[in-house]
């Protein structure tokens, strides 16, 4: 599948300016109309319905700030913390949203820990 997660389904452009701009740090934006090269935006909770995926065991994300948008408030994270059972989220400091997301986790159920820009979390609701 060639999508991007994001917070709906919308058209979206790579871009190259997040931290060092190398291939590891590659990063997505809305698409323009003009724009060319541009993926689809899909949500984890439409993935998880496209692929019939009823929980997520283990999810891993490291998404180059666009975590910030899938933790806010508007796209209710909820709807897919709910069936989670163990994450880990790099949570890049340029996005400044770490204690958000960290609080967003807390409010759904799960327990953190941290190693560097790395959040850890268990969602207690599954033990």
């Amino acid at each position: 599948m060639q999508a991007a997660l994001w917070i709906s389904p919308k058209r979206l452009v790579t871009i190259r300016s997040f931290r060092d701009g190398r291939d590891w740090a590659i990063s997505v934006a809305e698409a323009s109309n003009e724009s060319a090269n541009t993926v689809e935006g899909i949500t984890i909770s439409k993935l998880m319905e496209n692929y019939s995926v009823p929980r997520i065991d283990v999810l891993k994300m490291d998404i180059e700030g666009a975590e910030a948008l899938i933790f806010s408030v508007d796209a209710h994270p909820e709807q897919f913390l709910s069936r989670v059972k163990f994450l880990a989220l790099e949570i890049h400091e340029e996005t400044k949203y770490r204690g958000q997301i960290v609080e967003t986790l807390r409010e759904n159920g799960f327990t953190t820990s941290f190693h560097g820009e790395t959040v850890f979390g268990v969602n207690w609701k599954f033990w």
